[in-house]
């Protein structure tokens, strides 16, 4: 149980137990704006330090993110989302930036498996991974100020595709229990 708090999908209150997350529509919109700006913090502090093979590994990942998303596999998704934006992460050279970094990331994917509509029949179609494209484009073009505009964008789209105001999912739904 511990470790399901630890991941921030339940919350342990003493003498009374574990209950589901229930994050306000507020609480997911500041986590996606911290991220947001310490992704772009991390994005220009790595600019320069990428090279060919963090874009062969970046473009890897966009691969495997886009074959997921038409195949409706959010585990793999996930997987793939959070590797493309950990590799320029990783490359900023600031280890609190990373970690709390990655902590976001895996506190947003647990948003995105709650709430997201992005795998329902009347969802828009995919377009995450033709941003990451873009995003490997700019990294490469050293692009800064382009970056920064990409970078707020594609938050806005994470954004748009979660509605935090209905009910989840169960948990059982979402780990195929």
């Amino acid at each position: 149980m511990d470790l399901l708090a630890d991941e921030g999908l339940v919350d342990i209150v003493p003498n009374k137990g574990a209950f589901v997350v229930n994050p306000t529509e507020d609480e997911v919109l500041q986590a996606y704006v911290l991220r947001k700006d310490l992704e772009i913090m991390a994005a220009g502090l790595a600019m320069e330090r990428l090279t060919e093979a963090d874009f062969l590994e970046m473009s890897n990942s966009v691969a495997e993110e886009r074959e997921a998303l038409f195949n409706k596999d959010l585990s793999t998704y996930l997987k793939a989302n959070q590797s493309f934006h950990m590799i320029f992460v990783r490359k900023c050279g600031n280890k609190f930036l990373i970690e709390f970094i990655e902590k976001l990331i895996n506190q947003t994917s647990i948003y995105l498996m709650l709430f997201d509509i992005f795998f329902e029949d009347s969802s828009p179609k995919p377009y995450g991974y033709k941003e990451h494209l873009e995003i490997i484009a700019l990294f490469k073009q050293q692009n800064l100020n382009e970056l920064e505009m990409c970078l707020t964008k594609h938050f806005d789209h994470a954004v748009g595709s979660l509605d935090v105001r209905n009910e989840y999912k169960e948990l059982g739904s979402i780990f195929g229990g």
